[in-house]
């Protein structure tokens, strides 16, 4: 795997799902070597893979946060690097960003606002739903996210 070939041996990468991977990073000497190994993984990405005479190519977004600056445990420096790894998508992707509190507000804001732009027939089709995330090991409650989901017209 190339994103292994930047990584330290002390440094984890786990895939989340999808196409979203987490990478931790131990013993930083400072949040700004996030950006250093954010740099080197996004060149390491975008070079092309030979495959059956073809050239594929690939490219990331990078959300980072950092502990403890960006929450003191892991859900929290999860959901946060995702907020930042949205909003490097958001800006041409290819790119990293660092977490900051001004991007979670931002996103509920722009989800509000494209909400309210919608043509008012179009509004009442959003939906807004609440799901429970629990555990697998004992089925306690862990989390609770929330969904907007789109209810086209037709489906009705």
């Amino acid at each position: 795997m190339r994103i292994k070939e930047v990584l330290r041996e002390a440094d984890m990468v786990s895939r989340l799902g999808g196409d979203e991977f987490l990478v931790i990073l131990a013993d930083l000497a400072a949040p700004e070597d996030a950006a250093k190994v954010a740099d080197k993984l996004l060149q390491t990405v975008s070079a092309p893979i030979a495959f059956e005479a073809r050239q594929l190519y690939a490219n990331a977004s990078i959300g980072i946060s950092v502990f403890p600056r960006h929450g003191d445990n892991a859900d929290d420096l999860i959901r946060h690097a995702d907020v930042a790894m949205y909003s490097a998508k958001d800006h041409g992707r290819g790119q990293t960003r660092f977490y900051t509190p001004v991007l979670s507000a931002e996103g509920a804001v722009t989800l509000e606002q494209e909400i309210e732009a919608a043509p008012s027939g179009a509004a009442r089709e959003f939906v807004l739903y609440y799901q429970a995330q629990l555990s697998v090991v004992d089925l306690h409650l862990v989390g609770i996210e929330a969904l907007v989901r789109w209810r086209h017209p037709s489906a009705a």
